[in-house]
């Protein structure tokens, strides 16, 4: 896999100057989690946190992503800066959508450029995460939790504004 979360690593991972991303441990310990990214071109090591039931991953020709909690993680595999998105949960869901990322927190939904900036950010919906289901007609489908662990409530957004689409009223 191009992308990988580990727990330990070895050779050749070992030997590579890591980008950090989230808590370290204080005196630059041992990191919590690696995350390991193969491009054709080079290896890139980066040392991050974990104990987070979502972890998630993309990599993009110049860029990997990554859900990690409440934050998602832009590093640029060319410079190797690091920009982070954070929510006031975490995140659960992502997907690519054209030169955009949709991410869904437990109760929010964000559009994002590749390189991190925040394009909109939705109004809060749920309190317990949200899924995205599709995309029909420029307009975002999926569910939010209201009351966990069974009330999941259907949503509707504009993929260019972040705006919540009323369902149209029964006749």
């Amino acid at each position: 896999m191009p992308i990988e979360f580990r727990n330990r690593i070895d050779h050749p991972w070992l030997s590579l100057p890591p980008i950090r991303v989230g808590k370290i441990p204080s005196g630059l310990g041992e990191p919590h989690r690696y995350i390991t990214i193969k491009t054709p071109e080079k290896l890139v090591r980066v040392d991050g946190e974990s104990g987070f039931p979502y972890e998630e991953a993309i990599l993009l020709p110049d860029f990997a992503i990554m859900a990690i909690g409440h934050c998602i993680f832009f590093v640029n595999l060319v410079t190797r800066d690091v920009r982070t998105v954070e929510a006031d949960r975490y995140f659960c869901d992502l997907r690519l959508e054209g030169d955009a990322l949709l991410a869904a927190s437990a109760s929010q939904l964000f559009k994002l450029s590749h390189d991190g900036n925040i394009i909109w950010e939705s109004k809060t919906l749920g309190v317990d995460g949200m899924k995205i289901d599709d995309i029909v007609d420029g307009v975002i489908h999926g569910e939010y939790c209201w009351e966990p662990p069974e009330d999941w409530r259907p949503f509707a957004i504009s993929l260019d504004s972040g705006e919540i689409i009323e369902p149209p009223s029964a006749t």
